[in-house]
């Protein structure tokens, strides 16, 4: 119920920068944008409010496998962060096909139906498998990928970079 409830709350957060609520005198008041509003609102910082408002707008957009899973609580919110930040790296070079069936996998490896014991994998594990999220699909493309992922979390380690969604 978890998953399914911070599903709907970053469906929203997305679904208020579309219509830009933040904006509004009347609902918005003094906020300058939609995370410092989402933040004011909800008792948090405006750092996690744009890093949900960001997942949120990719979810709604072009993560559609990963959005259905996550509202229907088979994917934890962790999970989904580790997909949207590996198919956000996918080399340029990636077919909107190749990156749609990549993700299918990971999903499937991240609810346990696309495991052989049966069970999801934990964040953890499923960053690992995510470097090589192209692997079904293309080989070449899944070393491009995985060498710009592993670049980048080097560069993360040293205080240098950022996750693409936090």
């Amino acid at each position: 119920m978890e998953s399914q409830a911070t599903a709907l709350r970053l469906a929203l957060s997305a679904e208020a920068q579309a219509r830009r609520v933040a904006e509004d005198p009347v609902h918005g008041g003094a906020a300058t944008a939609t995370d410092a509003w989402l933040a004011g609102l909800l008792g948090s910082t405006r750092a996690s409010q744009a890093a949900g408002v960001r997942l949120g707008e990719l979810l709604a957009t072009k993560y559609a496998v990963t959005r259905e899973a996550f509202a229907a609580g088979r994917l934890r919110a962790d999970q989904v962060r580790v997909i949207v930040n590996a198919a956000e790296q996918a080399p340029a070079r990636a077919t909107s096909g190749q990156l749609a069936t990549a993700e299918e996998v990971l999903v499937g490896k991240a609810t346990g139906e696309g495991t052989r014991s049966g069970r999801g994998m934990n964040a953890k594990r499923l960053r690992q498998a995510a470097r090589r999220m192209f692997d079904p699909v293309d080989p070449g493309l899944a070393d491009e990928h995985e060498q710009a992922m592993l670049t980048r979390e080097r560069k993360g380690r040293r205080g240098g970079d950022v996750p693409v969604v936090a």
